[in-house]
């Protein structure tokens, strides 16, 4: 597989110099905004956590119409990538032990799903933006781990299908199954 280095220019194209936000520090900001957006989008709260011991990014919920029960929440762990991992029918990411662990677990009470955000190699790309629309370049993809098998490795490929697109239709699904008492 060849490597592929994201593009981090000092200056912007206008002349202006960058930030110095560091590259892993941008992808996960682009994946919330992402998130976000979509979440708000579908009429959905997103909450990040604070502190992500648990393998946990943020926090899906939406307030369901018969609202005695309380919120609809799914856990989310949120990644970002611009390496070459699409596959005609999948996304392959190598998910770091810990994160795959937390993510497969049987019992847990809140469900949790993966979103990977796919980006361009080149910064200046990420983003499109005119008076007309704020366009973030390419997409994320979601799955649940639950019930996915131990791991002896250090990280496990998991394969997220490219028809899983995480969108406001597939969140308002997702959120639906889970306020129904099944699985995202």
């Amino acid at each position: 597989m060849p490597l592929v280095t994201v593009l981090f220019p000092d200056m912007h194209g206008s002349g202006v110099p960058y930030g110095r936000l560091q590259p892993n520090l941008c992808k996960e900001q682009i994946s919330i905004a992402y998130t976000h957006a979509v979440a708000t989008a579908a009429r959905c709260k997103l909450q990040d956590v604070e502190i992500d011991d648990h393998g946990i990014d943020a926090v899906l919920m939406q307030t369901p119409e018969d609202d005695l029960l309380g919120d609809v929440k799914v856990d989310v762990q949120l990644k970002c990538t611009s390496g070459d991992h699409l596959k005609d029918d999948h996304l392959a990411f190598p998910l770091p032990r810990h994160n795959y662990d937390k993510l497969r677990g049987e019992k847990r009470i809140t469900p949790a799903i993966l979103i990977v955000m796919v980006v361009p190699a080149a910064l200046e790309e990420w983003v499109a933006q005119n008076e007309e629309a704020l366009t973030l370049v390419k997409c994320a993809y979601w799955m649940s781990l639950r019930g996915m098998p131990s791991i002896d490795q250090d990280n496990k490929t998991v394969h997220l299908p490219r028809r899983n697109i995480f969108d406001v239709k597939s969140l308002l699904a997702i959120m639906k199954r889970v306020a129904d008492g099944g699985q995202p």
